[in-house]
């Protein structure tokens, strides 16, 4: 014996088209949540790219200060050393910055600009901060030179760090005591 159903057939489509409204639903989100993820994916890769050519300007910069002979106590105020490859019209045609030519080399992959300028001299009466046993003078005055040493780094992100450096020396004329 055969049986037969002859209830309300018009519900049995009810339950696809939730199923396929959900299925909408769960698609929609995981397409958002992926977008999301890549989009994180590449600001991480950005602040990766900032960070490395921070670094590489922070090393120039470093590597530029520890040489004294780049920061001759000669010139007058905008007085400009440049790299060597450097052409711009302030540059200074007689004398270049020297760095090491392993970290020039170690930096060879990215585009770096440097620069020192000389931005003017002081005098001080006193030193704002303590020296060396081995380079303390009796002098009462010091003559300070200021530099500011400026790197701009251009890999995959554009970085410029920029150190101010004073070049120390005892005064010749020293200071009136009254």
């Amino acid at each position: 014996m055969a049986r037969t159903f002859s209830g309300n057939t018009r519900n049995t489509g009810a339950v696809l088209l939730l199923t396929m409204v959900f299925l909408m639903l769960l698609a929609t989100l995981g397409a958002s949540a992926m977008q999301t993820s890549i989009l994180e994916f590449q600001m991480a890769g950005n602040a990766h790219f900032r960070e490395e050519a921070r670094q590489r300007a922070q090393a120039i910069a470093s590597a530029i200060s520890d040489n004294e002979e780049n920061f001759p106590v000669i010139g007058a105020i905008g007085f400009t050393l440049c790299k060597a490859a450097n052409t711009a019209p302030e540059c200074n045609r007689d004398r270049f910055i020297i760095l090491d030519s392993a970290l020039e080399a170690a930096h060879a992959d990215v585009e770096a600009e440097y620069s020192v300028v000389r931005q003017g001299p002081l005098l001080l009466p006193s030193l704002p901060f303590r020296q060396l046993q081995s380079s303390v003078s009796s002098s009462l005055a010091y003559e300070v030179a200021i530099f500011e040493t400026r790197v701009k780094v251009d890999g995959l992100a554009l970085v410029e760090v920029v150190q101010g450096i004073a070049v120390l020396k005892a005064s010749t004329t020293g200071m009136n005591a009254e």
